[in-house]
């Protein structure tokens, strides 16, 4: 389930436990922007050919969607990504998850609370 989440002109994106976002989901969106979104980073960077990758997103494909997503204006150029629902197993410590993405991706942590 992909839900979004709309408030004082603000619409964020909660997509997780799931891959690619379907094409259905983008049409209904198209004449929305979003603010933010948090997104199913399950697979981590690098693991190409992992049997996950047909029900959970990798971080390439976080990018691919993100750089599309912003290219089309479907997601603001400001927009924070947040990484979440990461396997322990296929990604590094924190600082090594963190030092792997650029400045539009925060990377989530068990706990984590952020005002968006």
């Amino acid at each position: 389930m992909n839900y979004l989440i709309r408030r004082d002109g603000q619409t964020f994106l909660y997509a997780t436990d799931g891959a690619w976002l379907p094409n259905r989901s983008l049409h209904l969106m198209k004449d929305m922007q979003l603010s933010g979104m948090a997104i199913d980073a399950t697979i981590g960077d690098g693991h190409d050919g992992d049997y996950r990758i047909f029900e959970h997103n990798s971080i390439p494909m976080i990018r691919i969607m993100v750089d599309t997503m912003k290219k089309t204006g479907l997601l603001k150029p400001e927009a924070k990504v947040y990484l979440t629902h990461m396997a322990r197993t296929l990604h590094g410590t924190q600082k090594e998850i963190e030092a792997g993405v650029d400045e539009r991706f925060v990377v989530c942590f068990d706990g984590m609370e952020a005002e968006v």
